[in-house]
């Protein structure tokens, strides 16, 4: 078997500075790297198409950077270290000098400065065709950063210049690799003065016309191959190999689409749509759709992308993108409304095991109506996970490819309830095609579907992240969990998908920019001892989402805890109702009246995904014939009498026609006592002297039956009275 150029044959012009192509050669029965899941198997010998060169005939490149470069952490590093394995990749047409010194500073005031180092000198002797250049992290120092950061571009082009004074003609400046908040110095500046570096060497790419190169990328998600929070280890050494030959030889894997951009997909429709995708350095991709054509060249860094025009709903389509050399034809393509489906055990709960799923499963084909799952692995969560299971888990594989399929009784059996009915009610409604994207994990924490960088940068939420396996904020039931699954592990870098960030990283990373309308979430189960932390998690999930999606305004529906016998549920449930007016193109559903008092999982999942669709046709559609639940937000006190008003409203009544239950009232701050009420139009009235606050449904499993005029619940709520 033949490989050319690390598995594909490379179009001329690419790594042939000297004029030779190369061949690999792997043999059966040849002792080969390891390859683990996700990583670049590495072979140990090479044998060339060509005749072996004399050193001065061969492309001289010169790795220079700190310990990164230099190899600390590596095992083996003098093979191992990602330079010497970029030789390996590269062949015997190249000569790849790692001249990485440890400690070393960009700035020449800095600490350590490289300039004053024998790795600069030996560079320079070195005489180098290419530059590979990685410097920056150690400038993450008081000791340099907070006085000389003005400097910072100013040496950087220095360096860029003297290395061109002495032959250099190509350079390639990296990314920083990533500093994760185990480092000592993390909180102390580091964090924040990293960023302004990442800018400024941006920066210094545009002015020296350097190739700008994404050594943070590649490793951001995986912090398991960071074991000091700052040096590689020999897989990741292996990772920045990958991403230097890449960019010297422009091979990205030639063309590729996002994920879930497949046959039978929806996408969002009436409005423009951005496609991003990867290929070969300078190639020209041309999309075509509706019989339009979108073209862009891919970037230094195979990167490209076309805004292409609204479609209008209905469908099929059919996309066709192509190079010269790859073609990708997606088809059955319907345009409609997309929404992402994400939370836990509420919204992963399948179709077919919720209530009323025998009385109606012959008639959910329905062709325009089209989901996507991407499924966890199905691993038992009071169970020891294998050695292999645990690799999968820190190689981010845990979520299952998805594809996309239509409506039937089959694929819906096994497809989020609340989602189903939702989409379904989109249907009836709106009367254009819908896709459903779902992505739940049961037992799932809040923070596990937060960005990294998002958690990184938060004064209070970045300690979550330290030690997360005992950290306090967590539910005891959450911990034993993760106890039971990781206990065939002494690795203190295991994985695991209720780790802070993970399950971003395994998936929602994955489908950020797909065209969608918006996101309905459940979720909260495995937050609710924590309610005042969650105050301030959500909005910061929110924002996060948006901002991967670079919309502010997607709208966000929730799903309000349904009524268990947990003492903490109410507090939580009031919290939610709190947060859908603090968060922006929100909205809250409420489930009280349809949970259970022991079972955490109520089947009632038909009312939860129609409250779900009619927030969205009321908020997001506009459509004014549909409600939501009522919205208290004013208590006032009117001589012996207590007042709470309500929006969304119409005219209050019960559910059963008896009268309202489970109102209290405070006269001292705290400290509740039952009151009567009775309804007034959109208002209850509370015979109350004295009363400072007021509350309703504040039973764990509550009973409270004060509705709308539409029907739908009141939300548990507490208030202060004025």
């Amino acid at each position: 078997m033949i490989h050319f150029c690390h598995m594909k044959i490379c179009p001329a012009g690419r790594l042939l500075h000297k004029g030779f192509l190369l061949a690999t050669i792997l043999f059966p029965g040849m002792n080969y790297a390891a390859a683990e899941p996700g990583l670049l198997p590495r072979p140990q010998k090479v044998i060339h198409t060509t005749d072996r060169l004399l050193p001065e005939e061969r492309t001289r490149i010169a790795c220079i950077g700190n310990s990164v470069t230099y190899g600390i952490g590596v095992a083996g590093r003098d093979t191992c270290a990602y330079p010497a394995v970029l030789q390996c990749m590269l062949g015997e047409q190249y000569t790849v000098g790692n001249f990485g010194r440890s400690g070393a500073t960009l700035l020449k005031k800095g600490f350590r400065p490289y300039y004053r180092t024998e790795e600069f000198i030996s560079a320079l002797s070195f005489r180098p065709d290419i530059a590979i250049i990685h410097l920056g992290l150690n400038d993450t120092d008081p000791r340099a950063w907070p006085d000389f950061n003005d400097e910072f571009i100013g040496d950087y082009l220095w360096l860029i210049d003297t290395l061109r004074s002495v032959g250099a003609k190509e350079f390639y400046i990296a990314k920083l690799s990533p500093i994760f908040n185990g480092h000592r110095r993390f909180k102390a500046g580091t964090r924040d003065w990293y960023w302004q570096i990442q800018e400024r060497i941006e920066e210094v790419a545009r002015l020296s016309g350097a190739t700008l190169i994404d050594f943070y990328t590649p490793l951001k998600n995986r912090p398991d191959l960071l074991p000091d929070n700052l040096h590689p280890d020999k897989r990741g050494a292996e990772l920045l190999a990958h991403t230097v030959f890449s960019a010297l030889s422009g091979d990205y894997g030639g063309l590729q689409l996002p994920e879930a951009w497949s046959d039978g997909m929806v996408l969002q429709y009436d409005r423009k749509i951005r496609l991003r995708g990867t290929a070969d350095r300078n190639e020209t991709v041309q999309v075509c759709i509706t019989g339009k054509s979108y073209s862009d060249v891919a970037s230094a860094t195979g990167e490209w992308e076309v805004s292409l025009d609204p479609l209008k709903a209905g469908g099929p389509y059919e996309l066709v993108a192509m190079t010269a050399k790859d073609t990708v034809i997606i088809r059955d393509i319907l345009a409609g409304e997309v929404w992402l489906c994400s939370g836990q055990s509420n919204m992963e709960w399948p179709t077919g095991l919720s209530a009323g799923w025998e009385g109606m499963h012959e008639s959910v084909s329905d062709g325009n109506l089209r989901i996507i799952n991407f499924r966890r692995r199905q691993l038992g969560w009071d169970v020891l996970w294998d050695s292999l299971t645990l690799a999968q888990i820190n190689n981010l594989e845990y979520l299952k490819e998805g594809r996309w399929m239509a409506a039937s009784a089959e694929t819906v059996k096994e497809f989020s309830a609340v989602a189903y009915y939702f989409g379904r009610k989109l249907r009836e409604e709106l009367r254009v095609p819908v896709g459903l994207i779902e992505m739940t994990v049961g037992g799932s924490p809040a923070e596990a579907w937060i960005e990294r960088k998002t958690l990184e940068l938060h004064p209070q939420l970045i300690d979550l992240l330290h030690d997360y396996r005992k950290s306090e904020f967590r539910e005891p039931w959450v911990r034993d969990v993760m106890t039971a699954n990781l206990q065939l592990t002494d690795n203190p870098r295991q994985r695991h998908p209720f780790e802070p960030a993970y399950l971003f990283e395994a998936g929602i990373a994955r489908l950020a920019g797909f065209p969608i309308r918006g996101f309905i979430w459940y979720q909260g189960e495995s937050n609710a001892n924590f309610s005042e932390l969650y105050q301030v998690m959500l909005p910061e999930l929110v924002k996060n989402w948006r901002a991967c999606w670079a919309d502010s305004t997607l709208p966000f529906y929730f799903a309000q805890l349904s009524s268990l016998n947990r003492p903490s549920w109410p507090e939580f449930r009031d919290v939610q109702r709190r947060l859908a007016s603090r968060i922006p193109y929100s909205g809250m559903v409420v489930t009280t009246d349809v949970g259970h008092p022991t079972d955490v999982h109520p089947r009632d999942k038909k009312s939860v995904g129609d409250r779900f669709a009619f927030l969205a046709l009321k908020e997001t559609y506009h459509k004014d014939s549909f409600r939501k639940s009522p919205e208290p937000f004013e208590a006032v006190r009117k001589g012996d009498k207590v007042i709470v008003s309500f929006r969304d409203a119409g005219k209050m009544r019960t559910s059963d026609g008896l009268p309202v239950r489970e109102i209290e009232v405070s006269l001292s701050g705290e400290l509740y006592e039952p009151a009567s009420a009775t309804i007034h139009g959109n208002t209850i009235i509370i015979a109350s002297a004295g009363a400072v606050s007021v509350r309703y449904g504040w039973k764990p499993f509550s009973e409270g039956n004060l509705t709308g005029e539409s029907g739908l619940p009141v939300p548990t709520f507490k208030l202060k009275i004025h």
